[in-house]
């Protein structure tokens, strides 16, 4: 069975879903350089982000009213930040910028995708 990474790339409450063939072939975007001790507290963090928005969404999905929605989602939005720094060492403006960065940098995606599947081997 293929494995399928993804990465809590988190944009609202959307989950930026990636195969490693949907990675751009594109160079790589001038920026910073993130330690493996950032990226590795980043995939730790997002995958708690995706189980969050795995729990939160069919509840907002189920809101009656646009304010309802929003209400939600800045309650779920609250929770990430909580999710980001609990138990891992990665700050939620470090967070977000790996994510930012992960966005248009197909080499970053990369470094994301093998820790990933390390961590998923490792279990």
């Amino acid at each position: 069975m293929a494995h399928r990474w993804w990465v809590g790339v988190v944009l609202g409450l959307g989950l930026l879903v990636c195969t490693a063939s949907e990675v751009s072939a594109e160079g790589t975007v001038a920026g910073p350089h993130f330690s493996d001790a950032t990226l590795q507290a980043f995939v730790i963090a997002a995958l708690r982000v995706g189980n969050l928005i795995d729990s939160w969404q069919p509840i907002i999905d189920a809101a009656p009213t646009l304010e309802d929605k929003a209400r939600l989602k800045q309650a779920a939005d609250a929770r990430m930040s909580v999710v980001i720094k609990a138990g891992s060492t990665i700050s939620v403006g470090d967070y977000q910028a790996v994510r930012r960065r992960a966005e248009s940098d197909p080499a970053l995606q990369e470094r994301l995708s093998s820790i990933l599947q390390g961590a998923v081997e490792q279990r």
